[in-house]
């Protein structure tokens, strides 16, 4: 996950602790998201609680583009999302350049999986070479991170005997409930500052 500043990394962030959201939606359908007017979605209730948030943080369009996988997989790599601060369509031109900005992803994303794979000599252990390094980057400054939320989700499993999915779920209800980031409560999980109960 990359964001190009603090409002795009809160919209991953709001997405990611409610389950809902264009990115969601683009990733599970493999296609493109144009909601050029947010605060109508509200209304009918798509996902009524991300765009009420969503509107809050003064963003008025989103637009989601699924990033196309390795030749013959079936979901995404990942989704560019892009959003506005206005109501209102892209352009064509301006629809142009995003698919010429999701190919060159999916472009650099295959040539940096195969680099892997040519030095790792096997997928399997390109696979473990690359999650060894994404969790070794993982800075604790750096605003959100999704290892952090399963680091967290693996404590709160333990302490209140439930599965991993329960516990992604009771950190994403605590983070809502309580109106703070998913980041902060999971940061507060792995420091002991914070213990969830029944």
């Amino acid at each position: 996950m990359y964001a190009t500043d603090s409002c795009a990394a809160r919209l991953d962030e709001l997405q990611y602790t409610l389950g809902e959201g264009p990115c969601f939606d683009a990733y599970r359908d493999a296609s493109a998201q144009f909601h050029p007017h947010v605060d109508s979605v509200t209304r009918t209730s798509r996902w009524p609680t991300f765009a009420g948030e969503v509107v809050q943080l003064g963003v008025h369009s989103l637009f989601a583009f699924p990033v196309p996988g390795p030749r013959g997989s079936v979901r995404p790599s990942g989704v560019l999302e892009l959003y506005r601060r206005r109501t209102g369509s892209l352009t064509d031109a301006q629809q142009v350049t995003a698919a010429a900005c999701v190919a060159a992803i999916a472009q650099r994303l295959q040539s940096n999986w195969n680099a892997h794979a040519a030095h790792f000599g096997s997928s399997g252990e390109a696979l473990d070479a690359a999650a060894t390094a994404g969790a070794a980057a993982d800075d604790p400054a750096e605003p959100f991170t999704r290892n952090q939320v399963h680091v967290a989700a693996g404590i709160v499993a333990v302490q209140l005997d439930i599965d991993a999915d329960e516990a992604v779920d009771r950190l994403r209800a605590h983070s809502f409930a309580a109106g703070c980031r998913l980041s902060s409560v999971a940061a507060d999980v792995i420091a002991h500052r914070l213990t969830l109960h029944d």
